[in-house]
């Protein structure tokens, strides 16, 4: 049952940089992400709707990175097939390491959370770098805000707090006079 290799790949993945395109003042690697997005979860959807497999792909979603780099969104989209061939080789990834079983085990409301998190984690990351004075992230603000608004464009009702942090985000970033989209 202990692999030291999927031990050693899981630590790798979390000390993953983001954003290693651009000056931070706080670093941001994978494993703080990662906490992050379950932290969004349990303030959002509450504690008691955290499955197993929901709990496993918050953990494991960006742990491929470290060898794949983290490759910023707009670019994958950019390039035809290249985010299809990335995504398929970070499955490929987990499950040589034996991780990502949790993939065909998730609800579309789960994937929903998961995306809504990954992308409002990502928002707040920058909230925090332009309340510390960094102004090189607010293109990549409003990045992630656009993609959780796409999320919560048809919104349900198992949403609405992931709604309200949206809205929350957007007002704080108005009170830090950062540059509307």
């Amino acid at each position: 049952m202990f692999d030291p290799k999927k031990l050693e790949f899981m630590r790798r993945g979390g000390r993953t940089k983001r954003f290693h395109g651009f000056h931070l003042l706080m670093e941001n690697p994978v494993g703080h992400h990662t906490f992050n997005i379950i932290g969004i979860l349990m303030a959002c959807v509450g504690e008691a709707a955290l499955t197993v497999p929901l709990l496993l792909a918050a953990y494991q979603h960006d742990l491929p990175e470290c060898i794949t780099g983290d490759l910023p969104a707009p670019f994958k989209r950019k390039v035809p097939g290249l985010r299809a061939a990335i995504e398929a080789e970070e499955v490929a990834l987990l499950a040589e390491h034996g991780l990502g079983d949790w993939e065909g085990m998730l609800t579309p409301t789960e994937r929903r959370w998961l995306k809504l998190s990954d992308s409002l984690d990502g928002a707040m990351h920058c909230l925090e770098e332009r309340r510390l004075g960094n102004t090189t992230l607010d293109a990549i603000f409003w990045t992630f805000m656009k993609y959780a608004e796409e999320l919560l464009s048809t919104l349900h009702e198992e949403d609405v707090p992931f709604f309200r942090l949206w809205q929350y985000l957007a007002e704080q970033w108005s009170a830090c006079n950062g540059p509307r989209s």
